[in-house]
């Protein structure tokens, strides 16, 4: 029994390790048959790249000819060339920066036909677009040895990347929110456009209407009554007291329940001697003051 079971435990683990040397062979071949991954995401990049400019700039030329529906649809195909692949391929800096133009070149066409909603949509995805962007190189230069006639220096240099944002997509919602009269919203985004672009007088102008703008609404809204309201939507059917026992005049549940035969109805029965309830606790005040 002893030997039998030492066979049946060395064959198990020839077949584990047949099994595992299987495995990494089939590995090695699907490596070796599939393209190096560097190559094709970089021809991939650039096969996207190249189309993306090619409906960036359509769109481009449509919008410097006022035909905004059709920059709108060329900029659609832009987005749609890059979208299906972002998940795929290494996302550059550059198509980064692109798409987001785009995007923003998009949301100043809705807004010249005034879509102002979608004009909103293409602007926050643009500013959610954030992509690295060397900002300055700074040189620093060392002497390694003090010795006369010795050339022996060092040079190092260190780029500074900074993560950027489309600042101007601020500024196209900024507009859009204040088309739609959205001034607390504008306001707050010509706030931050401020910040990026500082000394522009045609955003500082924007944000002082908005500033103001934004204070006049929430002083109308502060002082705002039921005056010049139809009377039908200032009556509340929960305000009206509960029916006396007493009453046996027309009744409704809701105001939509009255219509002009049911005031008909109303009339026939005040003709007819009848009277509209009063509550127990008016009734008892009317007593009150009968008795006075």
């Amino acid at each position: 029994m002893s030997a039998a079971s030492n066979t049946d435990t060395s064959a198990s683990a020839n077949t584990e390790t047949s099994a595992k040397l299987t495995t990494a062979g089939d590995e090695k071949r699907r490596a070796s048959r599939s393209p190096s991954p560097n190559r094709s995401s970089t021809q991939n990049v650039e096969e996207l790249m190249a189309k993306i400019n090619i409906h960036k700039d359509l769109g481009n030329k449509a919008f410097q000819e006022k035909d905004f529906h059709k920059a709108i649809d060329e900029y659609e195909k832009a987005i749609e060339s890059y979208e299906p692949h972002g998940a795929h391929i290494t996302t550059t800096n550059e198509m980064k920066a692109t798409i987001g133009a785009v995007y923003n070149n998009r949301a100043f066409a809705y807004f010249k036909i005034e879509m102002y909603g979608a004009a909103i949509v293409d602007s926050t995805k643009a500013i959610e677009l954030k992509f690295d962007k060397v900002e300055c190189h700074i040189f620093f230069f060392c002497v390694a040895t003090k010795k006369k006639n010795n050339n022996n220096h060092s040079f190092f240099r260190i780029n500074v990347t900074k993560k950027k944002t489309f600042g101007i997509g601020y500024y196209r919602r900024g507009c859009s929110h204040a088309a739609l009269m959205h001034w607390y919203k504008a306001k707050k985004d010509f706030q931050k456009a401020a910040k990026i672009f500082k000394n522009d007088k045609n955003i500082e102008k924007r944000l002082k209407q908005a500033e103001q703008a934004d204070k006049y609404q929430k002083f109308c809204k502060a002082i705002e009554t039921d005056e010049g309201k139809p009377l039908s939507e200032t009556i509340k059917i929960e305000d009206f007291p509960a029916l006396t026992s007493s009453y046996d005049g027309p009744k409704f549940n809701s105001i939509s329940e009255i219509n002009s035969q049911w005031v008909i109805s109303l009339q026939e029965y005040l003709r007819n001697g009848g009277k509209l309830h009063i509550s127990d606790k008016k009734k008892k005040k009317w007593q009150k003051c009968k008795q006075k």
